[in-house]
């Protein structure tokens, strides 16, 4: 009867694998995320002489790999996102994150955060152990008392060209500064299209303020790729003479820095820094700013308000031929106004529209000149003053 009730008894099979721990086999699946427990997770199966006697147990990945545990928690939850945190650098984070993205037409990348570098980021800074949630509210909680910034995400990883992408976001402003005038900056990154690259927008009624001689600086984010385009245009002849083209490159890049913007003029920056680089004299003929692609040449739309709404007047990259262009314009514009109102007084006074002592006071406000067909504004002096012996005569017989 006992030997039947042995026979029929339920067995566990922790007993076996406690009991038989040195015969038993384990293996495992392939790790994976879960995010609700906050942690990297695999799949173990154990077998006893071949017999399956424990299958589907998930256990924590770092009792097998910590090393890869911890990898795994940084990517999926640090870098990803995917865990459950009301940790105050997350929420800080993102919003760097979201303000990197705008400006990724300003740098011209698609992408100027990627995963690898937020890895790197999160990796050196993150405690050895910290392969799950919990740990990481452990340390965090102690490790924040010291330091509660060091896992905040700043403009710094972006200008660290060793792991970050060699940019500052301060290199690519929203305004230009011409004087004591601040121009509003937009960048489009749109290969091939038009208003590709930096545009600056300019009132039409600023526009007599604004000398385009400046511009040519670019903003300082784009202006290291100007200068390597440039320096490596020089004419063939001068090339040989130079030292190596990287090192060149490099040297002038550094030696133009120390120039403050606008100073003098760019080509001319350009050819000392080039000089100071490679000990022979550089003239700023020697470049040829034609190799420079579309996107460096900075674009302008110039502009004026009309009941509320912005209409658009001019467009194009040539600064100078807008402005003689839109100058001509307002010339003939208030030449024509000019006519017009000269034309209305006349017909008024031919009409005895008005009495004797308004046109006497008209007179001492602005000249006439009189011929026996016409009366009009006097238009041969800015100050509307005229010396014209026959405009003095008809305007005393006239009132007379």
């Amino acid at each position: 009867m006992h030997r039947e009730r042995r026979r029929v008894a339920a067995i566990e099979p922790e007993w076996i694998e406690k009991s038989a721990a040195h015969l038993v086999k384990k293996s495992y699946g392939e790790p994976r995320w879960d995010a609700k427990a906050g942690r990297a997770v695999c799949v173990e199966q154990v077998t006893l002489f071949g017999i399956a006697i424990v299958t589907d147990r998930i256990i924590g990945y770092d009792q097998i790999d910590i090393d890869g545990a911890r990898a795994m928690f940084i990517q999926k939850a640090l870098v990803e996102g995917k865990w459950t945190s009301h940790q105050k650098f997350v929420q800080r984070n993102q919003e760097f994150l979201d303000r990197v993205r705008q400006m990724a037409a300003r740098v011209r990348r698609v992408e100027l955060v990627d995963d690898e570098m937020l890895f790197d980021f999160f990796d050196g800074r993150v405690d050895a152990d910290v392969t799950d949630t919990r740990r990481f509210d452990r340390w965090w909680k102690a490790e924040r008392q010291r330091d509660g910034r060091l896992l905040d995400l700043t403009d710094e990883m972006l200008a660290d060209r060793e792991h970050g992408a060699g940019i500052r976001l301060e290199d690519f402003p929203d305004v230009w500064l011409h004087g004591d005038i601040e121009l509003p900056l937009t960048y489009r990154y749109a290969p091939g299209e038009p208003l590709d690259g930096v545009t600056v927008h300019i009132p039409l009624n600023a526009i007599n303020q604004i000398e385009p001689a400046g511009f040519a600086w670019q903003v300082a984010g784009h202006r290291p790729e100007i200068v390597a385009m440039l320096v490596k245009s020089v004419q063939k002849d001068v090339r040989r003479q130079l030292g190596p083209m990287a090192e060149m490159v490099e040297g002038t890049i550094e030696r133009v820095r120390q120039f403050e913007a606008g100073s003098i003029p760019f080509l001319h920056a350009v050819a000392v820094g080039l000089t100071r680089a490679s000990g022979v004299r550089i003239d700023p003929s020697v470049f040829n700013p034609a190799v420079l692609d579309d996107y460096l040449k900075m674009n302008f739309v110039i502009s004026t308000e009309v009941d509320g709404s912005t209409d658009v007047v001019d467009v194009g990259v040539d600064l100078a031929a807008i402005k003689a262009r839109q100058v001509s314009r307002l010339r003939r514009q208030r030449r024509s106004r000019s006519v017009a109102t000269s034309r209305a007084g006349t017909s008024a006074i031919s009409n005895g529209l008005l009495p004797r002592r308004t046109l006497r006071s008209m007179f001492w406000r602005t000249r006439l000149c009189w011929t026996p067909a016409t009366v009009w504004r006097c238009a041969s002096s800015r100050a509307l003053r005229c010396s014209s012996a026959r405009c003095a005569a008809a305007s005393v017989d006239y009132f007379s």
